[in-house]
């Protein structure tokens, strides 16, 4: 696996995701907000915290994205907190490879976030252009700089607790590829833990295919440990498209989580080489100590990894 800069120009050379028709979401777009200074233009994500919205903005028509909490009668307060703790979250984030925040706003009833607007490539549609050593030496760089954002993160005492394929965003900057960690909506300061009010010590939070087995015994549970396991088990996808633990159709999700078991990468992409595999395994172990010791040991281990091969 090759150190080179993520600058091939094929990278981008397919058609991205066609946008939805106007008459297909102009229902989610009526009897919007006013944002003060912004046009909302489409919807670029949906989710339990609320929509995401590309928006231009007034003065100069620069694009950015606004995540809207609508504050309708069905909204709680507890969603009302989690969303006023992402942007307390971030904040404190300022780096090259975490979507940078920009302002935290009240709309009447709404609460909004304005975040940097990213033309985000999914991952498969990159990949479809690339052979099968290629996939896998993108696939490492692109990992690797998500660890970069989350030692930073770590370093701030900020868990993400979300991460997964589509919390990383992919962008095209002048034939390059660059690597953003997106979406801080759970993310949580594991140094205090248990004092912030908004969440309850049994609660499960996260994505269940990325989720590690600690976190079944509740929130308090997680820490970089289990960061650690969701960006092995996002890297087990992306070169194996499926992730580690497969819930079947009707299948309970908590059982197999607690099942744990994991097939060996290589079993499904043969052409990964053991060292790498065997990275990925390490942090998808089931006890947090069997993991890397901290992420930046888990980044210095992928680096020493990619220097030997």
């Amino acid at each position: 696996m090759s150190q080179e800069p993520l600058s091939p120009t094929s990278l981008f050379s397919a058609a991205t995701e066609p946008l939805l028709r106007f008459d297909e979401i102009a229902g989610e777009l009526s009897d919007l907000p006013n944002i003060p200074n912004y046009k909302l233009e489409k919807i670029i994500g949906r989710g339990g915290f609320g929509r995401v919205f590309r928006a231009s903005r007034d003065s100069d028509n620069k694009l950015f994205a606004i995540k809207l909490l609508r504050g309708n009668s069905t909204l709680g307060t507890d969603l009302r907190q989690r969303f006023l703790r992402e942007a307390t979250v971030l904040c404190q984030l300022e780096h090259p490879r975490i979507v940078s925040f920009r302002e935290l706003g009240i709309a009447g009833n709404d609460l909004y976030i304005v975040m940097d607007y990213v033309d985000s490539i999914p991952w498969r549609i990159i990949c479809q252009t690339l052979s099968p050593p290629k996939r896998i030496s993108v696939a490492v760089q692109i990992v690797d700089h998500c660890l970069e954002a989350l030692v930073y993160a770590h370093s701030k005492g900020i868990v993400h607790r979300d991460i997964k394929p589509s919390n990383i965003l992919l962008e095209n900057r002048a034939g390059k590829l660059h690597v953003w960690l997106a979406d801080f909506g759970l993310a949580k300061n594991y140094l205090q833990a248990g004092h912030s009010g908004v969440t309850s010590d049994n609660e499960v939070a996260g994505t269940l295919s990325y989720l590690a087995p600690e976190l079944l015994q509740g929130i308090k549970f997680f820490k970089p440990a289990s960061d650690q396991y969701s960006l092995a088990a996002t890297l087990y996808e992306m070169l194996s498209g499926q992730p580690p633990i497969v819930i079947p159709p009707g299948g309970n999700p908590l059982l197999e989580i607690r099942r744990h078991r994991i097939t060996p990468i290589q079993e499904l992409a043969p052409a990964i080489p053991s060292r790498l595999s065997d990275w990925i395994h390490c942090g998808l172990a089931t006890a947090p100590a069997d993991r890397f010791e901290s992420m930046q040991n888990m980044r210095d281990s992928l680096n020493q990894l990619r220097t030997k091969t």
